[in-house]
């Protein structure tokens, strides 16, 4: 987005209009995926959706007008959600009692592209090729993943017929979702406040407490994708032989010791080993959130994953604007305490959603 500011000539909030449009995208997919695999099936919609996001990275590299690159944005962040979020009643379907496990290993494999995707377009800057032509290395993976999805089963499952309310009338579709379920819902959009109000604000941390100079702060960040890279990846294969609640609750309960650490630092590789540690809490928040989401679903897991879905771009789009907003007021550092008060809400919500009605 700082390179496309900069080629736009725009000011920092049109730039970040084009984070708006890719969480708008994801609300939109949310609202309509469980509607789009009745009627398509998963695999139906799983490669459609890859086809329209490599269309959005075509309308992205298209044009530097802005318009046209908010429609790029929105096309990506709307069927990029859809394609993450039909993955998982698939992964279900597919692994059963060992989902969570496969869940978070799927994660993990995203977080390695997280990391890898800005050091190949920072290289192509540098060789002097542009940003664009990091960003089109997409296109051949979506090429790829459509061959390579033909020749893959993708499990369907039929929603079972609702039952008739007292007098013969069919309840409401979204009812049908239990009240552990939604609970699971606000850990899910709890948990992704964390990440994205930390991926967006740690810089600005990074560069006004341990006076860390652009360049570092940008690349602070990266100690807590790292984290979560690290963290998913040894997660799943704890997960074959542990029950997820307990995971997840210590998964909070290293969040917040690693925010502790960061949030006090007052040099740059304390603020480093910070980020390192919370990215290793961050790592199962999302993961294990949306698994426990699919669990208390029952049969309607594809129902669940929209609604899922729904809940994570609403919190991409709101919790780091609210905190931007409170940093206006009260500096940055300060307001980064909307992160562990998030993550303590997490962790009541995981603990009520033991005891609520399934």
């Amino acid at each position: 987005m700082n390179l496309l500011r900069g080629e736009q000539s725009t000011s920092r909030s049109v730039a970040g209009l084009h984070g708006t449009a890719m969480a708008v995208g994801s609300i939109l997919a949310g609202m309509l995926l469980h509607v789009m695999v009745a009627r398509y099936g998963r695999a139906g919609v799983i490669r459609v959706s890859t086809a329209l996001f490599g269309a959005g990275i075509a309308i992205l590299v298209s044009s530097d007008l802005v318009p046209v690159t908010l429609l790029g944005a929105l096309v990506c962040g709307g069927f990029g959600a859809v394609m993450v979020n039909a993955t998982g009643p698939v992964l279900t379907a597919r692994h059963g009692r060992h989902a969570p496990a496969a869940i978070t290993e799927g994660n993990g494999v995203g977080t390695v592209f997280g990391v890898t995707a800005p050091l190949i377009i920072g290289g192509c800057v540098a060789l002097g090729v542009g940003w664009r032509a990091g960003v089109l290395v997409v296109l051949p993976l979506v090429a790829a993943v459509l061959w390579y999805g033909r020749s893959v089963e993708v499990p369907d499952a039929e929603p079972p017929a609702p039952e008739p309310l007292p007098g013969g009338a069919l309840p409401r579709e979204g009812t049908s979702l239990s009240p552990r379920f939604w609970t699971a819902w606000g850990v899910v959009v709890m948990c992704v406040s964390i990440e994205f109000t930390l991926s967006f604000w740690t810089p600005d941390l990074l560069r006004s407490r341990v006076d860390a100079s652009p360049g570092a702060a940008s690349a602070g960040v990266f100690a807590m994708i790292a984290g979560m890279a690290v963290g998913r990846f040894l997660g799943a294969r704890m997960l074959l032989r542990r029950a997820v609640d307990p995971m997840l609750i210590a998964a909070i309960g290293l969040s917040i010791a690693g925010f502790a650490v960061l949030w006090s630092s007052t040099s740059y590789p304390a603020a480093l080993a910070g980020l390192l540690i919370t990215g290793l809490g961050l790592s199962m928040h999302y993961p294990l959130a949306v698994s426990r989401c699919l669990a208390f679903a029952e049969d309607r897991t594809d129902l669940a994953a929209a609604r899922t879905g729904l809940g994570s771009g609403l919190a991409v789009g709101v919790a780091p604007f609210a905190l931007g907003v409170l940093a206006d007021s009260v500096g940055t550092h300060t307001a980064l305490l909307m992160t562990p008060a998030c993550a303590l809400a997490a962790l009541g919500l995981v603990l009520a959603g033991r005891r609520a009605p399934a």
